[in-house]
């Protein structure tokens, strides 16, 4: 048995200087993961949406062609 704290998850999204950032991550996200875009909560995890690690990868490489 581990003595780490656990943290919760977070209930709210982060306030952006740009609110339109959010929005356009998490629609990479959804476009890049073939994830419904509903699924992507504040607390959502890899495993809730169902994606894998190479499906982070792909995020990713969308994300930093979409946001340079």
């Amino acid at each position: 048995m581990s003595d780490e704290a656990t943290t919760a998850p977070p209930t709210s999204w982060p306030v952006l200087a740009d609110p339109q950032q959010l929005e356009r991550i998490i629609d990479i996200i959804a476009q890049e993961g073939s994830v419904d875009r509903e699924k992507i909560t504040p607390d959502a995890t890899l495993e809730t949406v169902g994606l894998a690690s190479m499906d982070v990868v792909m995020i990713l490489m969308g994300a930093l062609a979409a946001l340079g």
